[in-house]
């Protein structure tokens, strides 16, 4: 064998034997990935032999002699298409190479060589797939040649370096001019990593004796099981104060999660609940935490979510918080209390809301607001509203008793037997006795709650005759129960 090829040879298969060692730290949670160059380059020959087919052999025999609980996976680029700077694709997740060693010797056995060399984008996406930002992380890359896909790899490097726990690559130089070799050893110096470069067997044996330590196999990794949910949220006013009690929001809350890429921009926007506590699982990464209360309250905040840790945090709205009981005084009225409808008008943006029944509890923006409570249907609150001003924080309690009067139709035909089967209308009676003003709809039979004053009661049938509605004028006083007669023709 002629002595140049020879000493090519020696440096890949050792090369290849160093890479897991570099990857494995004493902890057994520590993993690697190598990142393998497949571009066109890899044709190019040693000694009348390819360093591709170099790579297949030594590749297939190195790996049976790994220690089996190692975890190795494998990363390819350039190998797929020609001229295409995405193509990387991850060959083998990581593992035992109990479970990967075969497989890493068979995919290197299947790279055709063909495309370009985009060795930082590959190495990037290792380190996203080793979770760097979470755990420690190596590695390794094998390169016969230097970045062509408009990339920086000393750029790369400190970025991985700031933002990993303890991030390190190591590179591999496959016969790269000491120019070329430049080119690429910032990634390993920038991250704290060893570059490689061996042109003979002396200066491969020195670095070999530099790098390489035994090291005590790896324990079995610990197996974790994911938690049901990693994100259980909680809403209060303002910070350090308790968490707001479910009525408060209840059906007034909505909790949305969103992506961000690396540059912090929020993705598509995800529904995750709509009560007052949010309990939702979603893969590790950063997201923009996002609530919309009452329909005009905003809070937002970026968090992290872990694969197995829960966040679990309690989250300030800079809010406050309205309450009040709105009751009739006539306390013996056997009444369907949904009917009661409180007004709130923020006075200075001009937004109005509602809420209906007769216990109010709502979290609202900060502000200047208009409260009052009237009879659903009804357009005006018979009491004068009550300016409240809310700062962050605030709890205030606001009762109102209405002097509604209790108003029953008794509708019977003309032999006396009682026909339901109606609508009601009740309009403000005009001076001449003629309706005016509707300002209560009913289409059933059941009672209503009509404030003191005069109306024009018509009662129209639902029974297909065809008759012409009744009219029938009423006095209606303070809190009152009262039953009207209504006979049809």
């Amino acid at each position: 064998m002629p002595v140049f090829r020879f000493c090519c040879t020696i440096f890949f298969t050792a090369a290849l034997v160093l890479l897991p060692q570099l990857a494995i730290a004493q902890s057994s949670q520590d993993k690697a990935i190598i990142v393998f160059d497949g571009s066109g380059s890899m044709w190019g020959q040693i000694a009348g032999k390819t360093k591709i087919e170099i790579a297949r052999e030594t590749l297939s025999r190195v790996v049976d002699t790994l220690p089996k609980d190692l975890n190795l996976g494998l990363v390819a680029y350039g190998h797929n298409r020609k001229g295409d700077c995405s193509d990387i694709e991850t060959l083998v997740n990581v593992g035992p190479v109990s479970k990967t060693g075969t497989s890493i010797a068979q995919s290197v056995g299947k790279i055709s060589p063909k495309g370009k060399t985009p060795l930082s984008a590959a190495v990037k996406q290792a380190a996203e797939m080793l979770r760097f930002t979470e755990d420690k992380a190596t590695v390794i890359l094998v390169t016969d040649g230097i970045e062509t896909c408009n990339a920086d790899p000393c750029a790369l490097g400190s970025q991985l370096e700031r933002s990993g726990i303890d991030f390190t690559a190591h590179v591999v130089g496959f016969g790269l001019s000491q120019d070329d070799g430049k080119k690429v050893s910032c990634l390993a110096e920038n991250t704290g990593g060893l570059y490689l470069q061996a042109d003979n067997a002396d200066e491969l044996a020195d670095a070999l004796g530099k790098t390489v330590a035994v090291l005590p196999p790896a324990d079995e990794p610990e197996t974790r099981e994911k938690p049901e949910f990693n994100l259980l949220g909680k809403l209060a006013l303002v910070e350090g104060a308790p968490p707001l009690p479910i009525e408060a929001t209840k059906g007034r809350v909505k909790w949305f999660l969103q992506p961000l890429d690396e540059q912090g921009n929020p993705g598509n926007k995800k529904l995750i609940d709509r009560e007052n506590e949010a309990e939702w699982y979603s893969q590790a990464g950063d997201y923009l935490l996002s609530v919309e209360y009452f329909g005009a309250g905003r809070f937002e905040q970026k968090i992290t979510l872990s694969e197995f840790d829960v966040t679990d945090e309690t989250y300030a709205l800079n809010a406050a918080r309205v309450s009040g009981v709105g009751t009739f005084m006539e306390s013996s009225y056997d009444i369907d209390w949904a009917g009661m409808e409180w007004r709130l008008t923020e006075v200075d943006k001009k937004q109005k809301f509602t809420v209906y029944g007769y216990n109010l509890d709502v979290v609202v923006p900060p502000g200047r607001y208009e409260i009052s409570l009237g009879i659903r249907g009804e357009k005006e609150s018979v009491n004068k509203p009550r300016l409240v001003e809310l700062q962050a924080g605030d709890t205030k309690q606001q009762d109102f008793i209405l002097p509604h009067s209790k108003i029953t139709l008794d509708v019977a035909e003309a032999n006396g037997s009682p026909n339901n089967n109606i609508r009601q209308r009740f309009a403000i009676r005009n001076e001449d006795g003629s309706p005016g003003e509707i300002i209560k709809y009913e289409a059933s039979s059941k009672p209503v709650f009509l404030r003191p004053g005069k109306y024009v009661a018509t009662v129209e049938l639902w029974d297909g005759t065809k008759r012409n509605p009744v009219e029938l004028p009423i006095d209606v006083g303070l809190a009152e129960i009262q039953n009207f007669q209504v006979s049809l023709p």
